[in-house]
């Protein structure tokens, strides 16, 4: 067998291993849960209408923000709710070494320009009040509960320090693209 052949296999069989132990309940939530999915199609919609295509999502999980930018969003490990999930749930454990620091010295190594980074989400409570295991999703019908919920996160958004932040949005064009 040749050598490339071989990695291919071994990614393969990688890839076979991490979706078989994908969470479904979690990829149905996300992309439909009540009072959460519409929250996080909106927060992704500016950057989804600034893709073209092709582009990578760096740390989709089971894909569920694909659906969301119609095909975002690498979490940050400094957040005390993204700390708490990647400690929680066994497929995010390496929610705790994404950092903005070895992000950025990735993408300084691709043929990239415009590197741009972003901020989302200073502290998402709606993922543990609505989560599907952990919280009470049926909540998420509830407008008085999901308009709660928007005033809270938007105070721990005057609160908490950018960096704390959930979720790092980075954007670049392809070295050579026009």
């Amino acid at each position: 067998m040749r050598r490339g052949a071989e990695r291919d296999d071994d990614f393969r069989a990688a890839q076979a291993r991490h979706f078989a132990a994908a969470d479904a309940g979690h990829f149905e939530w996300q992309v439909a849960g009540p009072g959460f999915a519409a929250h996080e199609r909106a927060l992704l919609a500016p950057v989804a209408a600034a893709f073209a295509s092709p582009y990578l999502e760096v740390g989709c999980g089971e894909g569920a923000n694909f659906v969301h930018v119609g095909g975002d969003v690498e979490p940050n490990g400094a957040n005390p709710l993204v700390a708490v999930q990647g400690r929680l749930v066994q497929a995010e454990r390496g929610l705790r070494t994404s950092r903005r620091a070895a992000l950025e010295a990735y993408l300084a190594a691709q043929p990239l320009t415009d590197v741009r980074l972003e901020m989302q989400q200073a502290l998402p409570l709606r993922r543990l009040v609505l989560h599907h295991r952990f919280g009470l999703p049926r909540l998420g019908r509830v407008s008085a509960v999901t308009r709660a919920l928007d005033l809270l996160e938007r105070a721990a958004a005057a609160a908490l320090p950018a960096g704390r932040w959930s979720y790092f949005v980075f954007s670049a064009r392809r070295a050579g693209a026009v």
